[in-house]
């Protein structure tokens, strides 16, 4: 049997853990770079502790609605600019070179791939120029928005390049 106040001063010590264990706290310290470990050591707390205070800090902030929570991806700062060159039909990869999969598990077909006015790979130009022109006409530049749609389809027309009718990218072939 537990002496109470041993019992006491056990739940006491749990509490504080608890309170030391708030979510900001922990976020802040990994965002000083420490481990999970050292914050472990450091709170006097066990390692899942500390990683489910910081789940449970970054749940919290997840459910607000706040779109800018500071995180900047690798290419997220990066926006494309005109003048977009087809440079040509290649197969989707991921990240590692191998070829995107649908949920069946069939590769996806070719699409067209772009280089933009600063030199920078355009993996999905349509969608990017898409982007681009919505922005140009959000700030009124009509005129931009189709040069650069215009500019597109003469490119694509010019390679052979059309969507059939089940929406898959062909290319006429060239004669040599």
């Amino acid at each position: 049997m537990r002496h109470p106040v041993c019992c006491a001063g056990l739940s006491l010590v749990r509490a504080t853990i608890r309170a030391m264990l708030d979510g900001e706290h922990v976020a802040a310290l990994r965002a000083e770079g420490h481990s999970f470990r050292a914050i472990a050591a450091m709170l006097g707390a066990s390692l899942g502790a500390v990683q489910r205070a910081l789940k449970r800090h970054h749940q919290r902030d997840d459910d607000e609605d706040d779109d800018d929570d500071g995180y900047v991806g690798r290419y997220d700062d990066y926006e494309p600019v005109p003048r977009f060159v087809f440079v040509g039909l290649a197969d989707p990869e991921d990240y590692r070179a191998k070829p995107l999969k649908d949920g069946a598990g069939r590769p996806f077909p070719p699409g067209p791939r772009a280089v933009d006015g600063r030199g920078v790979s355009v993996p999905n130009p349509e969608l990017d120029i898409w982007r681009w022109c919505a922005h140009a006409e959000a700030e009124g530049d009509y005129e931009a928005a189709e040069r650069v749609r215009a500019d597109w389809a003469r490119q694509l027309a010019e390679a052979g390049v059309w969507r059939d009718d089940a929406g898959r990218w062909r290319q006429r072939p060239r004669a040599v």
